[in-house]
Parts: C-alpha cells; structure tokens; sequence
C-alpha cells in the first residue's frame, strides 16, 4: 500500500473551501471596490441633494423678508458641503469654494470628502446646487442636469428634472 502519497479528500476539499474564501475577499477588496464607492457616494450626494431642496422648501423666510437664506449643496470635485446663505432663493449669493470656507463652516455643513471619488456636472467639477421654494433648481440645473459619480472607470448618475424630481440610475 502507498500510505503517505497524496492528499486525502477531506485536506483537497478545504483548500478549495480556503482558496474560495480567499478569492472573495480579495475580489471585494480589489475588484469591486470602485463600483461600490461610485455606487454608496451616489447615494451619499442624492441624500445630500433632497435635503438641501427640502431645506429651501421649508424655509419660513418670505421673498421679502431680510431674514430668509438658503441652502446650497456646494461640489468641489471629490467632496461636497452644505451651505447656508442670506437672501431669497432666486437672488442668494453661491457659496466660495471649499478651499476658503472656515473649519467650523465645513463642519457645519457636514463636509464630506469622497476618497477616489469625483463628482461632475457638464464636465465641471466645481458647482453650487440650490432649489426655489417649491423644490425646482434653480441656476445650473434650471432645466434639469445629470451629475456624473466616478471612482476608477465606473460611474453613476443622478438625474435632476427641471421639477426637481432626483432619480439615480
């Protein structure tokens, strides 16, 4: 008898089980990765976008009042903020770029900075979103836009129509 030549069945069958396992992890932690972070920082940004616009709906400032602001979703490139500013919403002044906002006003505004991830609007990567009081945007997305997420090669979008309805593909 050879006894001692090869592998029994059991030890074959847990080092296919080992490598299988192996192989997910590292898929998950090397291929799928820029799907993933393209897909959660779409989703990040949308939530974002329908808080701003309910934010510029629920504001108790009248078009005449001194006190009314809104608030605006500021993009620059892999991060974005929010951003209150004073006036009506169709003469509000757009928000600076991050890079000379305060510390305490990023914060503020619940800075989020996107690693490996970018966001463009028709090609810039430097935008200010904002909507009127009954949720329409107003400015670059007036007649509706598409916003590009990208990590990688792989992208998502996010789609704003001139009513302000938001949907992600």
């Amino acid at each position: 008898m050879l006894r001692g030549r090869g592998f029994t069945l059991l030890e074959l069958v847990l080092v296919i089980v080992l490598l299988g396992i192996l192989s997910i992890t590292a898929y998950g932690r090397w291929g799928g990765t820029s799907e993933a972070s393209a897909a959660t920082a779409r989703d990040q940004l949308l939530t974002r976008l329908r808080l701003v616009q309910l934010q510029n709906m629920n504001e108790p400032g009248l078009s005449s009042d001194s006190t009314a602001r809104c608030s605006w979703l500021r993009i620059d490139v892999d991060r974005f903020v929010t951003v209150q500013t004073s006036g009506r919403p169709d003469t509000c002044a757009t928000p600076a770029a991050q890079s000379s906002m305060t510390t305490t006003a990023l914060q503020q505004g619940g800075q989020l900075i996107l690693d490996g991830v970018t966001m463009a609007l028709s090609g810039s990567t430097a935008f200010a979103l904002h909507f009127d009081r009954m949720g329409r945007p107003l400015g670059v997305c007036s007649n509706g836009c598409v916003l590009i997420v990208g990590s990688n090669g792989q992208s998502r979008q996010i789609t704003i129509n001139a009513q302000g309805y938001m949907e992600a593909d």
